[in-house]
């Protein structure tokens, strides 16, 4: 598979963010106009259950999963 890589200092990049998971929040990262469905999003779990705990879909910080499917993926 490959991934996506962007120079995220020079590019301006568009940001989701969904607080209704209560103490678990998800901020999507990606180039302007893309799809929420694509696999091109960059996407951070918060959760605040425990103390802050940061981590990414698929445990991985590149661009490589949909905003659309940030409930469905594994994040460490």
């Amino acid at each position: 598979m490959a991934y996506a890589h962007y120079n995220v200092d020079e590019t301006p990049l568009t940001t989701l963010v969904d607080t209704s998971g209560g103490s678990v929040i998800y901020i999507g990262q990606a180039l302007p106009g893309t799809s929420t469905a694509a696999s091109l999003w960059r996407i951070q779990q918060i959760n605040t259950a425990t103390g802050v705990q940061i981590a990414f879909a698929n445990g991985s910080p590149t661009f490589q999963a949909a905003w659309d499917n940030r409930l469905t993926y594994s994040y460490t």
